[in-house]
């Protein structure tokens, strides 16, 4: 083989970067699932205090927060204590924070842990439903959007839709598709006590989960759970339908779309919330919510839409393929109305 050196050692450098980071983001959701960095949120803390705050071993938190430090996750001062600066703390220890990350770290991991179903189905016809997944996701996924919705949905998205407020102060029918643990479901629920809403989910784990979420926010009078699937939901007309990064991920999306079309008011909208993209292969090249979405829709997303029908999308779905199955299934407009540095959020209409 004819080797070019130098671009030889440009990707080993790359690959050697991300196996660094890559062992940055086990050592992080390791912090996670043992409340490391809420308990440096209580105060500075060298490594025995650490233990002694959390039951962890002193020991194994030096080598820890050694690298933790290292990486700059942490912070070090000068008497060789441990602390979060404020911008840490955000990222690591406050769930409710709109920089959140931790949520990620279990996704990442829970994917690793179903490794085996995911290379079956890599060998096999390529499905693998979401229930069938490992259940970390669950939790994972609902982790990472979260804080994103909290952040979004009630002060940018929703005002972004045509009218959409005033119904829902007044008292209108929503249906979230594919709710999972109906975190949005709940936050709208919370927000306009008037209105009325069904959460869809084929998998009733997660609907059992929104459950218990709804009774602990006071809105469970106001959240209707169906197992149902995106094609197969009724109960009907709704003034809005809302599709929170769940629409890519369903086996056959024509019918979804053309349901939604069946179950929406004549005046109603539907919200569609989709990762960012770009509109084709060559814009991708150095995208960043491509590179970190690419892999999820590989080895999560289009195994799951695979399990529920023929058609795949995978997450990287460009604007234009959505505007043209809504108009072709219902819908004589679509739009973008807003977005962020990894979602784009679009309104369809009758």
């Amino acid at each position: 083989m004819n080797i070019n050196e130098s671009e030889l050692n440009a990707l080993t450098a790359q690959l050697a970067t991300e196996l660094v980071g890559a062992w940055g983001i086990v050592s992080v959701h390791l912090g996670v699932r043992q409340g490391l960095y809420q308990a440096l949120s209580a105060g500075p803390a060298s490594a025995g205090e650490l233990a002694a705050r959390t039951g962890t071993n002193e020991r194994l938190l030096q080598e820890w927060l050694a690298g933790q430090s290292l990486a700059g996750y942490i912070t070090v001062d000068p008497d060789g204590r441990y602390r979060l600066s404020a911008e840490q703390e955000m990222v690591l220890a406050v769930e409710e924070s709109p920089a959140y990350l931790g949520g990620l770290t279990e996704v990442l991991a829970a994917t690793v842990q179903g490794q085996q179903r995911i290379d079956a189905a890599f060998r096999s016809d390529g499905s693998l439903s979401w229930g069938d997944q490992n259940p970390g996701l669950f939790d994972g996924f609902d982790r990472s959007f979260g804080p994103v919705y909290r952040a979004c949905l009630l002060t940018q998205w929703l005002p972004a839709l045509s009218g959409v407020e005033s119904k829902l102060a007044a008292g209108a029918r929503v249906a979230d598709i594919g709710a999972g643990q109906a975190t949005a479901v709940t936050l709208m629920a919370a927000e306009f006590p008037a209105s009325r809403f069904v959460a869809v989910d084929l998998h009733q784990g997660s609907l059992e989960a929104a459950a218990k979420k709804a009774a602990a926010a006071g809105v469970a009078d106001r959240i209707q759970l169906e197992n149902a699937s995106g094609a197969e939901y009724g109960g009907g007309p709704y003034d809005l339908i809302t599709f929170f990064d769940s629409l890519h991920d369903m086996g056959d999306p024509e019918r979804v779309i053309a349901n939604a079309a069946r179950q929406v008011a004549e005046d109603g909208s539907v919200m569609v919330v989709e990762p960012m993209t770009a509109e084709g292969p060559e814009d991708a090249a150095g995208m960043f919510a491509a590179r970190l979405f690419y892999p999820s829709s590989a080895m999560l997303c289009t195994p799951s839409a695979l399990a529920g029908g023929a058609t795949a999308l995978g997450n990287q779905v460009p604007d234009e393929t959505w505007a043209r199955l809504f108009h072709r299934n219902g819908f004589t407009s679509f739009r973008r109305v807003a977005q962020t540095p990894f979602n784009r959020v679009f309104e369809a209409r009758r």
